[in-house]
């Protein structure tokens, strides 16, 4: 969300959508208004299934982290979690043990994405790099 918000993800303004997802798989790009950048990595945000139901009807979600609202969803979709897809086109292999694959293998079996995001506050970790 960090990458997103700061503008590090540059063109993107939100989490990933399906379709964007599987072109960053895909091609390791992003086109945004008839422009191609490149984006080798997914930047997706997962939930569980019991979340995504308890969604199903919002108009938007709320992003907290320890009890502080840090961004907002507006108008969320939810598409399927391609976990194992995933690590294969990133890493260009699918191993379970690898590092980053466990953490992609641990998320829930959605992801979300929506018409746009509002940063609320910008995130800080206090280690000195903010």
């Amino acid at each position: 969300m960090q990458t997103i918000g700061e503008g590090w993800a540059n063109p993107l303004k939100r989490f990933m959508n399906e379709m964007e997802l599987l072109e960053c798989m895909n091609k390791k790009t992003l086109t945004v208004d008839g422009k191609v950048h490149l984006m080798s990595v997914p930047i997706t945000q997962h939930v569980s299934t019991a979340q995504k139901e308890s969604f199903a009807n919002a108009e938007a979600i709320t992003i907290t982290y320890k009890g502080e609202n840090l961004a907002i969803i507006n108008k969320p979709v939810f598409f399927e979690n391609r976990k194992e897809e995933i690590c294969t086109r990133t890493f260009g292999c699918f191993e379970q043990s690898h590092p980053y694959a466990e953490n992609i293998m641990a998320q829930g079996e959605w992801l979300v994405s929506g018409e746009s995001m509002d940063f609320i506050k910008k995130i800080m970790w206090n280690d000195e790099m903010d």
